[in-house]
Order: C-alpha cells, then sequence, then structure tokens
C-alpha cells in the first residue's frame, strides 16, 4: 500500500487508464495484481478514522513518519496523575475508610443475627458493609480533611471549593503542632477513590419496625465481644507481672458475669443478664438463642411462600381442591379530614379523626390484589372481633363460602399483633369454617415477632399514594380516593359490618387454655377432628399440642345461630369538641 502522491517514482498512472484519478493502491496479495482505490476505501480497508490518517499524512509531508503503529500523542510525555493530589492522598484515603469500616461498620440488627447464624444472606448484603445512618459522605469527607489539618466548609449545594481554599484547623502544640497538615484532594477525588477501593461500603438506610429479639441479641454480642477485647488487653498490659498475667488469663465465671451485667443493662435486658448467670459459656448461649430465633422465623416464612406458591398452582382446580391463602394486615392509621394538597395552618393543632384500614391480599393471582376494609374510630375499634368480622365478610367477598360444597385448603397469614389478629375471636374461627364445612382444612400462620414483612404492606403503599397528595373532608371523599389506585378495592365498613363472634364462638367451643396462644404461630384445624386444634411453636416444632375445644352441652345449635352485632361504646362527641353531625356539616361547606 503505497501513497503514490507523495512517492512519485511508485507512480503507476497511464494516459488512457479509467483509475488515472486514483492515488491509492490496495495490496491484496502477490497472485493479485495492485488496486488502484480512493481515499475512502483505502482507510476504510485499513480501519483508520480521518483524524488519525490526517496526522499521517502532516508526519510523512514533514519528513517525520516512521514505520511502526501509529502512537499516541501523550506516549512518551510526564503522566500527569502521578503529580494530582487525588494520588498523593490514595494511601491516606484507603486507611483511613479502612479504619472507619472496621470501628464503626453497623449492620442491621436482623441480618447481624442471620450473619452470626448463618441463616443466609440476601444478594446485595454479601461482602457488603454498613455505616451508620446517623453518618453522611460529606461529613466523612470532612472528618477525613480534619485529621490531615484542615476544615472544610460546604455551602448550601453541598460544594467545598477548591482544596487552596480550605481553611487550616488550629494548632496545639501537644496534639497537633504547627505543621503537621498533610495534602487533600479534592470531594470528588475522594468520592472516586471510595468507590475504587471501597465499593462495598455504603451508608445504610435509616429502618423502622426492627426485631427486638434481635437488637438485643445483637447487643449482646457485641457487649461480649466488647468485654473479651478488655480482657485482653489487661492481660497483655499485665504480661510483665506473672500473678497478674494468670489471674487476668483465667478470669473466673462471676467476673466474666458482672461485665456481662454492666454492658446488657444497656440492651435493658434484666431476664437475659440473669440467664447469662447460670451459664458457664454465656457466647454460645447467645448463639443457640440467636439461631433458634433465626430459624423459627425462616421457617414460618418459608412456609408462608410454599402456601403462596401452592395456591397459585391450584387456582385452575375445582373447589374441593384447592389450596386458597389470604394474607391480612392493618395498615397505618388514616385521619379525616386530611389536609394532603394543602393544609391551612389552624388545622395543624387540631385531632383528626382516625381511619383503621385492614387489608387482604389473594395471593394467588399473579400479581396479588388488595381487598381493604376502613372505617372511622366512631365506628369500630381493632378488637378481635372487627378482625374476625372482615375475615368472614372478606371470604364472602371473595366467594370463597359456599354451603353445598367443601372447600380445600384455607391459609390465614397474620402477623404477630396479639390483640388484633392472635387471639380467641380469631382463631377460633378455623374450628367453625370447618365443623360448618365450608373447608376441609383451615390454618392460622403467624409471622415470627419482628420479621412480619408481608405482601400487604406493599400494597398498603400502593393504597396511599393520591392520599399523602389530597385533600379530603368525608370517608366518601376517602373511599374515592383509595379506589383509583390499581390492585386495591377500599371498602368503607359501617358500624353493621361487626359482628361479636366471641360470644356466638363461646356457645359452641371452650376458650384456649392459657399460655397456648402466645408462645405459638401456628394453629391448624382438619376435618377428621373438626372440634380439635394443632398448635405447634413454629411449623418444624416436632412437639405439637392438640387441643378439645368441644362442649359437652350446647345451649344452641349453628342452625339457630343468631349474631349480635357490636355495640360501640366510643364517645361520638368530636376530640376538638364538635359533634359527628357537626363535622360532616363543616366537611360539606369545604367540599
Amino acid at each position: 500500500m503505497i501513497h503514490e502522491k507523495k512517492l512519485n517514482n511508485l507512480r503507476y498512472r497511464s494516459d488512457n487508464d479509467d483509475t488515472k484519478n486514483l492515488h491509492y493502491r490496495l495490496d491484496v496479495g502477490s497472485q493479485y495484481p495492485q488496486k488502484a482505490v480512493c481515499m475512502n476505501a483505502f482507510r476504510n480497508a485499513l480501519a483508520i478514522y480521518r483524524r488519525p490518517w490526517e496526522k499521517l499524512k502532516k508526519s510523512i509531508s514533514s519528513g517525520n513518519y516512521t514505520a511502526g503503529p501509529i502512537a499516541h500523542g501523550n506516549v512518551g510525555t510526564h503522566h500527569r496523575h502521578e503529580s494530582s493530589n487525588q494520588r498523593k492522598c490514595q494511601d491516606s484515603v484507603k486507611c483511613y475508610l479502612q479504619e472507619l469500616a472496621d470501628t464503626c461498620g453497623d449492620a442491621y440488627a436482623t441480618r447481624f443475627i442471620r450473619e452470626k447464624t448463618a441463616a443466609g444472606l440476601r444478594n446485595d448484603e454479601i461482602n457488603s458493609i454498613e455505616l451508620p445512618s446517623n453518618m453522611t459522605y460529606r461529613n466523612i469527607y470532612c472528618g477525613w480533611c480534619y485529621s490531615m489539618g484542615y476544615k472544610p466548609r460546604a455551602d448550601a449545594k453541598g460544594n467545598f471549593g477548591p482544596v487552596t481554599d480550605f481553611p487550616l484547623r488550629s494548632f496545639d502544640d501537644i496534639t497537633w503542632p504547627a505543621g503537621s497538615q498533610g495534602n487533600v484532594c479534592s470531594w470528588s477525588s475522594f468520592r472516586k477513590l471510595w468507590t475504587t477501593f471501597f465499593p462495598s461500603m455504603k451508608i445504610r438506610n435509616r429502618c423502622e419496625d426492627v426485631c427486638g429479639e434481635c437488637v438485643r441479641l445483637k447487643n449482646s454480642f457485641q457487649f461480649l465481644k466488647k468485654q473479651q477485647r478488655e480482657k485482653q488487653q489487661k492481660i497483655i498490659e499485665g504480661s510483665d507481672n506473672c500473678d497478674d498475667a494468670s489471674h487476668s488469663s483465667t478470669g473466673s465465671k462471676s467476673s466474666l458475669v458482672s461485665d456481662t451485667n454492666v454492658s446488657l443493662d444497656v440492651a435493658d435486658d434484666t431476664a437475659l443478664v440473669e440467664e447469662l448467670e447460670d451459664q458457664e459459656f454465656p457466647e454460645e448461649y447467645l448463639w443457640f438463642r440467636a439461631n433458634e430465633h433465626a430459624s423459627r422465623a425462616k421457617a414460618q416464612r418459608q412456609l408462608v411462600r410454599q402456601r403462596e406458591r401452592e395456591s397459585k398452582e391450584t387456582r385452575e382446580l375445582p373447589h374441593e381442591e384447592r389450596s386458597y391463602c389470604l394474607v391480612a394486615d392493618y395498615c397505618q392509621n388514616l385521619s379525616i379530614p386530611y389536609f394532603g394538597g394543602e393544609q391551612p395552618g389552624d388545622t395543624y393543632y387540631f385531632s383528626p379523626l382516625f381511619v383503621y384500614v385492614f387489608g387482604m391480599a389473594d395471593v394467588a393471582k399473579d400479581r396479588a390484589e388488595l381487598l381493604a376494609y376502613g372505617y372511622h374510630e366512631g365506628e369500630g375499634s381493632k378488637g378481635g372481633n372487627n378482625v374476625a368480622s372482615l375475615l368472614m365478610q372478606a371470604l364472602k367477598e371473595l366467594g370463597w363460602l359456599m354451603e353445598d360444597r367443601v372447600g380445600g385448603r384455607l391459609t390465614i397469614v397474620m402477623d404477630n399483633c396479639g390483640g388484633q389478629n392472635k387471639n380467641r375471636m380469631v382463631l377460633r374461627l378455623a374450628l367453625y369454617l370447618v365443623e360448618q364445612k365450608y373447608f376441609s382444612t383451615v390454618e392460622f400462620i403467624f409471622y415470627i415477632h419482628g420479621h412480619t414483612k408481608n405482601v400487604c404492606d406493599r400494597l398498603f403503599n400502593l393504597l396511599k399514594i393520591r392520599y399523602h397528595k389530597t385533600n379530603i373532608y368525608t370517608m366518601d371523599m376517602l373511599v374515592d380516593v383509595l379506589n383509583s389506585t390499581d390492585d386495591v378495592t377500599f371498602i368503607h365498613a359501617s358500624d353493621s359490618f361487626f359482628y361479636d363472634y366471641d360470644s356466638m364462638l363461646n356457645e359452641f367451643y371452650k376458650n384456649f387454655p392459657s399460655g397456648t396462644i402466645q408462645k405459638n404461630h401456628y394453629f391448624s384445624v382438619h376435618c377428621d377432628a373438626p372440634t380439635t386444634m394443632i398448635t405447634k411453636a413454629y411449623i418444624n416444632d416436632p412437639t405439637e399440642t392438640l387441643v378439645d375445644f368441644k362442649k359437652k352441652r350446647q345451649t344452641v345449635s349453628f342452625e339457630k345461630l343468631s349474631l349480635a352485632t357490636i355495640t360501640n361504646t366510643w364517645d361520638k362527641r368530636h376530640k376538638a369538641g364538635r359533634t359527628m353531625e357537626e363535622l360532616e356539616a363543616v366537611c360539606a361547606r369545604s367540599t
């Protein structure tokens, strides 16, 4: 391949040749003659872009061309990154961040327990380092700059400005003498070094509703570890004295318990302190308790997932062979009037009327749909009779109660709240539904306390999307706003929805033995023994308890059953001193 314009001695051009205007020849092999091509075809065949081509032509014209590959323009020049502040500060930033990860790395309590007991981590938690939520990235940068002798300050937009304008920290003859400052890099360079050398270290988000048992166990582990470090430090400091070293190395059980008492006072768990006092190996005992707690929570959640999967697999089968699964929970209280769009200042100090929302999700569908019942505090409370009434109403609304057909298995999943869900009014519904031949098996599954996140929590967030941005004055407006969301059906449950199921069930069944409800999380009734309930602490518990609820004498039969409505004793005078009628009149004028 030869540039013929510059090398005239190799130019091949005939007067009658059609290719006389082509200045380039392409060598395609010794067995083929050289082919004359245009400049663009020549560049494309060699994959040379326009700018390198112009540079190559310029080099040939000036006589500075040397055979070989085209070199970058910075080849042979000084590496500018070698003298940059980012390169100079790389080691100090790495040391600072590593020390921060070692001393302040603080995972969620639930993750700490799952990692401690090898119960499994999520994909995004593997090898991740979580810093406390009260930290910020810019505060960490300011802390590093302070350790290097500077006190940067960000403006309202978070910009620090050039490092040359950073003020020096105050000098001290002992702790920070003059001239001790080092090199610092810019905020953007600091973040680049962070993401390069510590990509898995981040500041965790603030979390709520964390399992209290996990928090206590996590604090207990950390305090025991702290006490062990202090003892090791005492052994090292007293190594010169053989007696002191021997006494420190054979730390007695009483000294360990005394240290444990001090540490666990912060965890505020005196019962756990008393248990540790009797343990020869307190750390192993804590690990056993943590493993038991984590395994129970995992077993219950796996059972719920299995029931959800079975409900999807059997949704096309007949009613007798289906496996129904219903997840139920209470939403955070709503209120009316609610000023989400524009709130007058005077209303800030008023107490609104609370609205309770009880939601139930049918997980058999590809996209779970929420059936929610809402009522204000003048129409009902959050008691067991209210939950039992709404559960029965939802089963009728979904079409799962058939008088002439016995359904398959009904699974109701709820959280571990005793005042609302986990009580005799709700649990004895399983006996009633089986004995009335609505279902062959009814089971209640309760999550372990602290690990109760379910599909309803996600659907409640969808329920309140428009609620948070709208002015709402009446229940009718609330129903319209909440029903505007896909996959959500909201029904106003008036006081006529609620019945006294407790009194009705007392006519047919005995009460639970003392201490049976709270310690168990799985309750099941089968058609082979419709008045006997199976209770377990969790699904994999090898021990199960059979409780017979059948009464020897029944004063009434199911055929003559009559449910009484609940008498609401709530004072219908509004908290601000106005009656409900006056409040509704004010809201009507506002709309």
